[in-house]
């Protein structure tokens, strides 16, 4: 069993933190790690030597359900301090940038008992559109990897030459 595992077995649980990095380098932006969980020492958390700026963050509506339907969350960033408004005016909304999600315990950072990088939960969304943005928040409507716009499944077309077991005409 992984220490994470035994972590979360445990009666009494170590400080819970959550990091979310937003990756725009996939249309010439930056990647920001931001964190709002409140650090021990300095204005950042270290985790697997990356620095987690803190600002506040609301990230709500991940809802598991069995119908078959993709979470749709929504990510609140701060704009008080306009860390994010260049990149999100720069870059058309950031839409189609990659929000990851990190879960791990204080005890798991670079600054923890025992530092280990490796022992983290992921969640990977895409943000689908800018609902809103004010001088307070800016809000981020997410979707996942399978919703993205403009993503086909399966990513190359299907040919009857390509399966010519079938019997070539009759294939449909």
């Amino acid at each position: 069993m992984t220490q994470l595992a035994n972590t979360l077995q445990q009666a009494v649980l170590p400080a819970y933190i959550e990091l979310f990095e937003l990756d725009c380098t996939a249309f010439g932006g930056s990647i920001y790690r931001f964190t709002n969980s409140i650090p021990t020492s300095g204005s950042y958390i270290p985790f697997g030597g990356l620095d987690y700026q803190l600002v506040p963050i609301h990230f709500g509506g991940l809802n598991e359900s069995s119908d078959g339907s993709q979470p749709r969350p929504t990510l609140q960033i701060s704009n008080v301090n306009k860390v994010l408004l260049g990149a999100v005016i720069a870059l058309g909304d950031i839409v189609g940038a990659k929000v990851t999600r990190i879960r791990t315990f204080e005890t798991f950072l670079d600054t923890g008992s025992t530092p280990d990088s490796t022992q983290r939960l992921v969640d990977v969304f895409y943000i689908s559109q800018k609902t809103g943005q004010d001088k307070q928040f800016i809000t981020f409507e997410l979707c996942t990897g399978l919703e993205r716009a403009q993503l086909r499944l399966p990513r190359r077309q299907c040919l009857k030459k390509l399966f010519p077991g079938i019997g070539g005409s009759s294939y449909r």
